[in-house]
Parts: C-alpha cells; sequence; structure tokens
C-alpha cells in the first residue's frame, strides 16, 4: 500500500494509467478523519517503536560482535 497526498498525484495517475492485468492500481479516498484517528495511535506509539528500533540495533550490534568473536577465534 502506497500513500499519495495532493503533490504527487500526477505521478499517481500515471502510475495508473500504465498499470496493466495484474499489476493493475486501485485507489482509494480515505476521509480525513480516518487519516487523523490513525495519525493519533501512531503519535501515542512514538515511544514503543523507539523502544523498539533501540533494541533491534542493540541486537545488531551484538550479532556482529559475536561474529567477530568466532572470526578472531577460528584458526587461519
Amino acid at each position: 500500500m502506497t500513500l499519495v497526498g495532493e503533490a504527487d498525484r500526477k505521478m499517481l495517475k500515471a502510475a495508473i494509467k500504465h498499470s496493466s492485468g495484474e499489476d493493475q492500481v486501485r485507489h482509494r479516498i480515505i476521509p480525513t478523519e480516518v487519516l487523523q484517528t490513525w495519525v493519533e495511535k501512531l503519535e501515542g506509539m512514538t515511544d514503543e517503536i523507539a523502544e523498539i528500533l533501540k533494541e533491534e540495533k542493540e541486537e545488531k550490534h551484538v550479532i556482529i560482535s559475536f561474529q567477530f568473536c568466532i572470526f578472531q577465534l577460528t584458526p587461519s
């Protein structure tokens, strides 16, 4: 799913025009009230999302460190 605002309307029209068969583009107009509801939900999750991103970054660093240690311990 891709959300397109008014500024990208020409690009959306071109994509619809050049789509065919299985790649057919469907578009829906979403009421502003519905979007505002989702904006509020997502804003309420900002801290939780930031914490998850931080944990994922830490996990990545642990994996890289572990791989480095394994590489250093492996005889040549």
